[in-house]
């Protein structure tokens, strides 16, 4: 609905702006303005059933980018620029019509949603068969490493194989060895020789995820081996030749951490000759439902359980939470509630949601996992994402905290 003028209103009357044909919905509801201060404001008619955003009631607000408003049963995303034909869904999770307006050939069934992974589709269609670097940039759990493997796929070199490397799980002692390969003796505890993940790459392609963890003095010896082509093990004086196509990814701001002396530039330019961003859900919200029933459908199945969708209080409830673990918090929720539902649909008490929306509750009523996890989230937010500085501010290793980011599904 384009807000193309001052004020659009919205009821059940055929009268308004926009009709809204449904019981829960006042005749006249609630309405649009475009104020002086060049905000878009939402403002309740008043209503019967209210007017909701990020499922708050409210009786008037100023409208960001990728809010979710409830009017009666109708949910809409405000975006403040760009106009797309989103697809509609039933409140239980149903299509009534496709988001996507073109066709993909997409084997990670994950990258489905609406028209910001359109664009990522299109960037890796158009990437894919050139030998460019790229990184993937995106809060923890929005599916990276799935575009990584679908750039992969979709290569040249996809007869050959594709090697993952998580750096920031490296202890930054082991980073050359797990890179470049060692020779038996070269350290303490090198009792044979190993072959690195360059040299497992080679032909193919090397997928290095969290490259904003790697120890700044490690990224000189990281930047001459893409320069080269060329790399030593450790320990050994002989030059190996190697072709490796490089994908990266990261959840921090590396141009920022290149700003302040943390990562080099050169560093960047090489590995960042082209950038796809993945969107956090909270962002691409009107994917939720055909996510949720993605994971709903192959975990039924995986549990030998019989479940049609979601009732209606569980759905609203999902598209109003802000996710914050992205897709991967989102698998694992539905997973845990398909266990949990009694039923034939899941319910919102199956999806145990309330009990993660932290600003109710305070530290003493918390669990002490709950609580893990609430410090975890704000490390988290406050440093952008950035694993190893939130690491470093819980008094954890980035190990440990990895660890507790795959146990909580954040």
């Amino acid at each position: 609905v384009p807000i193309a003028v001052p004020t659009i209103t919205m009821g059940r009357e055929a009268d308004n702006t926009l009709s809204i044909p449904e019981a829960a919905v006042s005749r006249h509801h609630a309405r649009f303005e475009r104020r002086d201060d060049g905000h878009t404001w939402v403002v309740d008619a008043p209503s019967m059933n209210g007017t909701f955003v990020n499922g708050r009631r409210v009786i008037e607000q100023s409208l960001v980018a990728h809010d979710v408003l409830r009017i009666g049963d109708t949910l809409f995303r405000y975006v403040d620029k760009g106009i797309y034909g989103y697809g509609a869904y039933r409140i239980d999770g149903g299509v009534v019509r496709q988001a996507r307006p073109f066709k993909h050939d997409v084997e990670q069934p994950f990258l489905i949603g609406g028209y910001q992974i359109d664009a990522v589709l299109d960037m890796i269609v158009k990437v894919a068969k050139t030998p460019i670097s790229v990184v993937v940039t995106g809060e923890s759990g929005t599916g990276k490493e799935l575009v990584a493997r679908e750039i992969h796929r979709r290569s040249r070199r996809a007869d050959q194989v594709m090697v993952a490397v998580d750096l920031g799980a490296v202890a930054e002692s082991l980073f050359e060895s797990e890179l470049f390969g060692h020779l038996k003796g070269a350290f303490t505890d090198a009792r044979a020789d190993r072959v690195g993940a360059f040299e497992l790459a080679d032909g193919g392609t090397l997928f290095m995820d969290e490259i904003g963890t790697m120890p700044h003095e490690q990224q000189a010896k990281l930047l001459r081996v893409l320069q080269t082509g060329e790399l030593q093990r450790v320990g050994q004086s002989r030059t190996r030749k190697v072709d490796v196509r490089v994908l990266s990814a990261t959840n921090t701001d590396i141009p920022r951490a290149a700003e302040e002396g943390r990562f080099r530039e050169d560093l960047l330019f090489r590995l960042n000759t082209v950038e796809i961003h993945l969107p956090p859900l909270r962002e691409r919200r009107e994917d939720v439902a055909p996510l949720a029933m993605l994971f709903l459908d192959r975990t039924a199945t995986q549990y030998r359980k019989h479940l049609t969708g979601f009732d209606p209080e569980a759905m609203k409830a999902m598209l109003a939470y802000p996710w914050p673990g992205n897709i991967r918090e989102l698998e694992h929720t539905v997973e845990r509630a398909v266990l949990l539902a009694q039923g034939t649909t899941i319910a919102a008490e199956d999806l145990a949601l309330r009990g993660r929306v932290p600003a109710a509750v305070s530290m003493e009523e918390m669990s002490l996992e709950d609580a893990e996890q609430l410090l975890i989230r704000k490390a988290l937010a406050r440093f952008d994402g950035n694993v190893s500085r939130a690491a470093e501010a819980l008094g954890l290793s980035r190990s440990a905290l990895y660890r507790r980011l795959e146990r909580y599904g954040l």
